[in-house]
């Protein structure tokens, strides 16, 4: 590579392949060239790390993948390299993949490992980041992390990290994480499906849940700008998934009357559908296992809830496709599985 000015608008832009080649053959290849091409500027080389772990994990080459972060560890330093990856390249890709490496980690059941990782990114990567202002980097660590956290039980930590960083102040939300940010401070508020734990006391409390339920149960349709598809994509949270929890965390509170929980119950469910459909590929082939697993274990406990408010009729008549995994968890009110339309 000769022209090394070249570098950050080369990876922005993607790698075109062209007739019969495997895209992802062809992105290892590139950034295995690009790695030996760039490591006489660390944060161009460093970059080029993140992309090589990133692309191994799409063809779920974990291993090779948690090699790679072991090496932008040994080099990355968030005060001397995180703004200048942002500046060349839009965002800290390196502090990304570093947070997503403790939800690989996690996925492959390495629990110690992965509580380890994810313990240095909050003591020592977020904090850098943090410095630098860039809060398109800030979100994308913050929203692993707090991703990570919950698989592992630790909510209050996720909410003493939001009230840290200031999240609640538009002016520290990037628009294009903006809905992101906005459902993951009701789903902080309302606990979720892997913990029982209490929400975080800094945060206002009521005695009901009502504004809560009226935005999950909003009538009209949000629309999701295309880029926050794509940024959660980059988290491993599939934004469908994420507002479909809040739904079955809301369904799940004592306070919640009988035809709010029914409402709730019923859109989770909707927005499962709509998950399944955008987390799998024109082959029906999974695209991103680690949204996809959380996805299915929504849709299995908002099923485990219909019989409680007669909602398996209503199921049939929406013609909801539901994951594999989640079909048998459908019943009707006799306990009678009902195979979905």
């Amino acid at each position: 590579m000769k022209d090394r000015s070249l570098v950050s608008v080369m990876l922005r832009g993607g790698v075109k392949v062209s007739g019969d080649e495997d895209p992802n053959d062809s992105e290892v290849c590139f950034s295995t060239s690009f790695i030996r091409d760039t490591q006489y500027v660390v944060f161009h080389y460093l970059r080029a790390l993140s992309m090589k772990a990133e692309v191994l994990v799409k063809c779920e080459r974990y291993d090779d993948a948690l090699d790679v972060v072991n090496d932008i560890n040994a080099l990355y330093s968030p005060a001397l390299h995180s703004q200048a990856i942002a500046d060349n390249y839009g965002t800290d890709h390196c502090a990304r993949t570093l947070a997503l490496s403790a939800l690989w980690l996690q996925h492959l059941n390495r629990d110690d490992e992965a509580r380890e990782r994810t313990d240095h990114v909050i003591e020592n990567i977020l904090p850098g980041v943090a410095e630098t202002k860039e809060l398109l980097s800030l979100s994308y660590v913050f929203a692993i992390i707090v991703h990570v956290l919950r698989a592992q039980g630790r909510v209050a930590l996720c909410s003493e990290l939001w009230d840290k960083h200031g999240f609640e102040q538009p002016a520290n939300q990037p628009p294009i994480a903006k809905h992101f940010l906005e459902a993951l401070l009701v789903l902080l508020r309302c606990g979720g499906v892997q913990s029982d734990a209490p929400p975080h006391s800094n945060h206002e409390q009521t005695n009901s849940i009502e504004s809560d339920v009226a935005w999950a149960l909003d009538e009209e349709e949000k629309i999701v700008p295309w880029g926050i598809r794509i940024w959660s994509e980059s988290v491993c949270w599939s934004f469908h998934s994420l507002q479909a929890e809040i739904c079955l965390a809301l369904a799940k509170n004592p306070t919640a009357t009988y035809d709010q929980r029914r409402g709730l119950i019923e859109r989770g469910l909707r927005l499962c559908n709509d998950a399944e459909a955008k987390l799998k590929d024109d082959k029906g082939n999974v695209s991103n296992p680690i949204s996809y697993n959380s996805h299915v274990r929504i849709q299995s406990e908002l099923l485990s809830l219909c019989s409680e408010v007669n909602l398996s009729r209503a199921l049939i008549e929406r013609g909801l496709h539901l994951c594999s995994d989640a079909e048998a968890e459908v019943k009707d009110d006799k306990g009678s599985t009902i195979s979905p339309i």
